[in-house]
């Protein structure tokens, strides 16, 4: 059976990382709200970048770990910024790897006050002083606490 003329869905429950990165793109565009997400965050954390490129079908996430820890490179945590802040449950980032200075200063305070160590910046000593004021505003110390 084909559907024909105007139409639209609405979900009830949850679904996994793996399920709403694998939801059909046509199928997606009918949606009346966005998915409601529901699992580790192991799972979250391997399914990440593909998550971001669907991030406008995203509605939220929670994650279901008892002290989720999301383990992360550094360039995650910048380019996944808008699927990361979706995240209702309390959690923690263990990061990897540098980021340059602009990309640190872009780093949104609601995804600084999570990390479990400071971000390593990475870049000429230019780009350091021309971004020098942001990075001072994500210092410790200078930032909100967790």
């Amino acid at each position: 059976m084909k559907i024909t003329g105007s139409y639209t869905i609405t979900i009830s429950g949850t679904a996994t990382a793996a399920q709403v990165t694998g939801a059909n793109a046509t199928l997606t565009a009918k949606l009346t709200a966005g998915f409601a997400i529901s699992d580790s965050s192991a799972n979250i954390a391997s399914n990440l970048n593909a998550l971001q490129a669907v991030t406008s079908t995203i509605a939220s996430i929670v994650l279901t770990d008892s002290t989720p820890v999301m383990s992360m490179t550094a360039t995650q945590l910048v380019n996944d910024s808008t699927t990361l802040l979706k995240i209702s449950s309390l959690y923690t980032i263990a990061l990897s790897g540098s980021v340059t200075a602009a990309q640190a200063v872009a780093v949104k305070n609601g995804l600084i006050t999570k990390l479990t160590a400071n971000m390593v910046v990475s870049d000429t000593a230019a780009n350091v002083a021309a971004n020098i004021a942001g990075l001072q505003a994500h210092a410790p110390g200078s930032r909100p606490s967790r």
